[in-house]
């Protein structure tokens, strides 16, 4: 992700939410797929934008390379955490699906898919993501 676009998101952020507000990221960057082969930016643009967060006053947890079991339990945490927050975003870089019209993260783990129900089952939706959040601003 090159500089401009990141100054572009930054400013953007900073300018819906207010300093006083509690504001959480999680921020994931997906490279190392086991069966996809490597990816050139995704943990670059991932930590880019953590330091971006952090800069605005979010508190941020930064994952890098995770497999389903990492990618379930992280955003568990992350949902128990947005709990009461004003604002909570997530941040993926990496692989991603559509099955069926629905979004899916893919974790580095995944098997090559054989059929549509693979990645249904092995990755993460990201309406499930979005829906466990429990913060004012999505």
């Amino acid at each position: 992700m090159n500089r401009t676009v990141i100054l572009i998101f930054c400013v953007f952020l900073s300018s819906i939410v207010s300093a006083a507000e509690q504001r959480i990221a999680l921020v994931i960057g997906n490279a190392k797929y086991l069966e996809f082969g490597m990816l050139a930016n995704p943990v670059n643009d991932a930590r880019s934008v953590n330091q971006a967060l952090k800069d605005l006053g979010y508190s941020t947890r930064l994952v890098i390379d995770a497999d389903e079991s990492t990618m379930r339990r992280e955003v568990k945490r992350f949902a128990a955490s947005s709990k009461g927050v004003d604002v909570a975003l997530v941040y993926y870089a990496g692989h991603g699906s559509q099955v069926k019209g629905e979004n899916y993260l893919l974790p580095v783990d995944l098997d090559v898919p054989k059929v549509e129900t693979d990645i249904q089952l092995s990755s993460i939706k990201v309406d499930d993501v979005i829906n466990s959040m429990g913060s004012r601003v999505k």
